[in-house]
């Protein structure tokens, strides 16, 4: 399993668990992200786009946190390509 999140001064974001966040880590995180660093506002529409190899907790925290700030979450999954392959 590869690490989707490092430990960054300006996010505060750390791995912990072994590799995994606990799920209240991972809102937490997503809160950062939603409140601080796009500052979505009540009424806007976020769009969050992953792939069929996305982690599915990961896009349902920041979902959650986009409406809980009283904005529209919007998730586009698309299918993962194959590495090296392209169209």
């Amino acid at each position: 399993m590869i690490p989707r999140f490092r430990y960054n001064e300006a996010t505060k974001f750390e791995i912990t668990r072994g590799g995994k966040m606990l799920k209240f880590e991972l809102q937490k995180a997503a809160d950062k992200l939603i409140n601080e660093i796009f500052a979505v506002k009540k009424g806007e529409t976020v769009v969050i786009t992953a792939d069929t190899m996305s982690d599915e907790g990961l896009v349902d925290a920041v979902a959650a946190s986009v409406y809980s700030v009283g904005g529209f979450p919007m998730v586009i999954t698309i299918a993962t390509q194959a590495e090296g392959k392209s169209g």
